[in-house]
């Protein structure tokens, strides 16, 4: 979701070329759909995530990221002590506006808690978005 909604947010913009986006889990399985209740969550908000597929970090996606944003503490110490080259280059989204929290998973918790967690996603990127193109382009 995250990604779907930077893309969107900065083609907003008219960043689009200035930025290549990815997403990847620190525990995912490869080539997973988005659950529908997430697909069904971002059509809401007009974006198609149908296409999507799940994919795990790799270190030649590290090596590639200018930022690292992780939606828990869990998953930013995680990549933190494995790629600690990137450091200084993974945050937490929720640090883009606060000291920082976790965003909860909506997965398997329903069509209302990824409605409300898409919501959320959408207001920190809207609010982080200089913070983040700063720290990108750093």
């Amino acid at each position: 979701m995250a990604e779907a909604l930077f893309r969107q947010k900065i083609a907003d913009r008219g960043l689009a070329d200035q930025f290549e986006t990815s997403s990847a889990g620190t525990w995912a399985r490869d080539g997973v759909p988005a659950p529908q209740d997430g697909q069904a969550a971002m059509a809401a908000l007009g974006l198609d995530t149908s296409r999507h597929r799940s994919r795990v970090v790799t270190t030649e996606i590290m090596e590639k990221a200018d930022l690292i944003l992780t939606m828990e503490q869990g998953h930013k110490e995680a990549l933190r002590i494995e790629f600690p080259t990137k450091k200084s280059k993974t945050f937490l989204l929720t640090e883009m506006i606060s000291p920082g929290y976790d965003v909860d998973d909506p997965y398997r918790r329903g069509a209302e808690k990824f409605e409300e967690t898409a919501t959320e996603i959408e207001r920190l990127i809207e609010n982080g978005l200089d913070k983040i193109i700063v720290l990108a382009n750093s």
